[in-house]
C-alpha cells in the first residue's frame, strides 16, 4: 500500500510490538489488521455488511475499497490484508490485557518509509497506547521501554543506591536506554508529531490532540487544582497554632 497526505487512523494491539519479527514485516501485519479490524467493526454495527472473512471474493474487494477511502491509503488487496490479518493475530496472546494503538496513518507510513528510526516508531506507538483516549498523559521513561517493547507495563526494582530502576521485560521487543527513549522523544516533538512537555523530576506529558501550548497551559491548571487539593486537605496553620 501507498502513502497518502492526508490519512485517516488504524488501531492494532500493542503486544504486536513485542515480536521479534522483522520490524518492516511487523508494520505490515499491523496495518493489515487494523484494515480488517476496522471492516469487522463496521460489520458489527451494521448487519447488512459481512464480516471480512465470512464476505465472498467480490465483497472483500467492496470492502477493501471501502477501508481505502476511510482509513486513506492506495495499493495492496484484499487478499493481502487477510493474509496480513492471519500473521498478526497468530503473534497476539489474547489471553493477556491489551492495550491498543491507535496512530495516524500518516504517523504509520512515516515510519514504514523510513522516516524516523524503529525506536522513534516504537516509542511514539507507546505514547499513544497510554494516551488512549485521553486528552493529554504524564508518561515516565520506564513506561515508555514497557510499551516500546510491547509490554503493558514496567517491573520496577530497588537498586544499590536505593534507586526504583526499570528489570528489562522478557518475551518482548527490543529494550531501548534511557538515552534512545529521550532522544527518540525529542525526535517526535521536532517531528510535530505530538505535543509534548518536559517539567521537573523528568516529567513528559504528551497530547495527541492538543497544540504544544494548550498542552502547556492544561498541565498548570492541573498543577494548580492539585496544589488547592492539598492544601484543604492539608491546611497550612497560622504561627501558633496548634
Amino acid at each position: 500500500m501507498d502513502n497518502q497526505t492526508n490519512g485517516g487512523f488504524i488501531q492494532f494491539p500493542l503486544c504486536l510490538l513485542a515480536s521479534k519479527d522483522n520490524f518492516a514485516n511487523l508494520l505490515n501485519a499491523a496495518f493489515n489488521f487494523g484494515v480488517v479490524h476496522f471492516l469487522n467493526s463496521l460489520a458489527d454495527k451494521d448487519e447488512s455488511i459481512p464480516r471480512f472473512f465470512k464476505a465472498s471474493k467480490e465483497q472483500r474487494e467492496e470492502l477493501y475499497k471501502r477501508a481505502q477511502n476511510t482509513i486513506v491509503f492506495n495499493g495492496g488487496t484484499a487478499n493481502g490484508a487477510g493474509n496480513g490479518w492471519k500473521l498478526a493475530n497468530s503473534l497476539i496472546d489474547w489471553k493477556m490485557n491489551q492495550a491498543w494503538v491507535r496512530v495516524k496513518t500518516t504517523y504509520y507510513f512515516a515510519a514504514r518509509n523510513g522516516e524516523i528510526s524503529e525506536c522513534a516508531a516504537r516509542v511514539l506507538f507507546g505514547i499513544l497506547s497510554v494516551i488512549g483516549v485521553r486528552d493529554y498523559s504524564k508518561i515516565g521513561w520506564p513506561m515508555l521501554q514497557a510499551r516500546a517493547a510491547g509490554v503493558l507495563k514496567p517491573v520496577m526494582r530497588v537498586d544499590d543506591k536505593g534507586r526504583k530502576v526499570p528489570v528489562p521485560p522478557e518475551n518482548a521487543g527490543p529494550i531501548y536506554t534511557r538515552r534512545q527513549i529521550d532522544y527518540a522523544c525529542d525526535h517526535i516533538i521536532n517531528r510535530g508529531f505530538l505535543a509534548g512537555k518536559t517539567y521537573r523530576r523528568g516529567e513528559r506529558y504528551w497530547s495527541h490532540r492538543l497544540k504544544p501550548e494548550e498542552l502547556e497551559i492544561s498541565i498548570l491548571a492541573l498543577k494548580a487544582k492539585n496544589k488547592k487539593n492539598r492544601l484543604i486537605l492539608n491546611p497550612v496553620k497560622e504561627v501558633g497554632e496548634t
